[in-house]
């Protein structure tokens, strides 16, 4: 897979094994914490290896995407929403999360 799909099934897995709705609003700096610690055990991802080059133009690449909704506030940009119905989540199939890194 390609960094930007190992990214992408990272966030997957975060919204569905990970974050619930009640750690929302998450700061994206900590949203983008937890998408890196939601990997494969063993595995590497490393977002300035992927055509995104930042966490934030990621994101926002995810909100235009339909995933997520960011807000930002005197300069703190977070996460308030999850898309949990669409596509791409619900045919997510997550791995258990004592597989991930951060497990």
């Amino acid at each position: 897979k390609s960094m930007d799909e190992l990214l992408t099934d990272c966030l997957l897995q975060a919204i569905k094994a990970h974050i619930k709705d009640k750690d929302l609003p998450i700061e994206a700096s900590g949203l983008f914490a937890m998408v890196l610690r939601a990997r494969r055990r063993g595995s590497w991802v490393d977002v300035s290896s992927s055509s995104f080059k930042k966490a934030s133009v990621f994101l926002a690449r995810m909100e235009k995407e339909g995933l997520l909704r960011l807000a930002t506030k005197n300069g703190v940009t977070k996460v308030t929403e999850f898309n949990r119905g669409h596509p791409l989540v619900k045919g997510y199939s997550p791995y258990p999360p004592d597989e991930s890194e951060g497990a």
